[in-house]
């Protein structure tokens, strides 16, 4: 294999690679999100969906999240 050939299959790999590990994080974003979504959901449904607190639940959400 000549070198440029060489090189030019270690670059298919390495972006390969680097596909795997930006999906696995997109993925990891998603389940926060997610997870995020489930317990400003909750928050809503304890004060019987009453409008006008839909940011204050995300935030509150996002923090719980990020201690857990």
């Amino acid at each position: 294999m000549s070198v440029a050939a060489h090189s030019h299959a270690k670059g298919k790999k390495a972006a390969s690679s680097s596909r795997r590990r930006t999906g696995s994080a997109k993925q990891a974003g998603d389940v926060r999100s997610t997870a995020i979504a489930v317990r400003a959901y909750y928050m809503a449904e304890q004060r019987g969906f009453e409008p006008g607190h839909e940011l204050e639940d995300w935030l509150n959400a996002e923090q719980q999240e990020s201690r857990h």
